[in-house]
């Protein structure tokens, strides 16, 4: 299903970027995907899917598009940060109100664009 038809109304996408993401409570080490950020969530669209795992990420976040896709509320966010990783590779590092912690890899200029977006919105 295409972005823009899960997006709410007056929804816009302020930047997107295929990212990897890694969640605490998961056994699996990451998912291939495409961040989305919009003036009102983090929309995470995963490229095959959450699979047998998706029940676990349900408990944590709305789960949108059968199994595929995640929305993160602006409101559930305490903070976010970039954290170095490599060379070249940083970590968008992002905080909930709940205590966990979601890490999105990207590459060095998409964090630092992605975390402008963030910090638009948390104030």
């Amino acid at each position: 299903m295409p972005i823009t038809d899960l997006l709410e109304e007056n929804e816009t996408i302020e930047g997107d970027w295929a990212v990897h993401v890694v969640f605490p409570f998961h056994k699996q080490e990451f998912y291939s995907g495409e961040l989305f950020m919009t003036n009102k969530h983090f929309h995470f669209n995963a490229k095959y899917g959450f699979g047998k795992e998706e029940g676990e990420i349900e408990e944590h976040f709305r789960v949108v598009d059968h199994d595929k896709h995640i929305v993160i509320e602006y409101d559930q966010i305490e903070k976010v940060e970039i954290k170095k990783r490599a060379i070249l590779m940083n970590d968008l590092v992002v905080s909930l109100k709940s205590n966990e912690i979601i890490t999105f890899r990207f590459g060095f200029l998409s964090a630092n664009k992605a975390l402008a977006v963030a910090n638009k919105h948390l104030a």
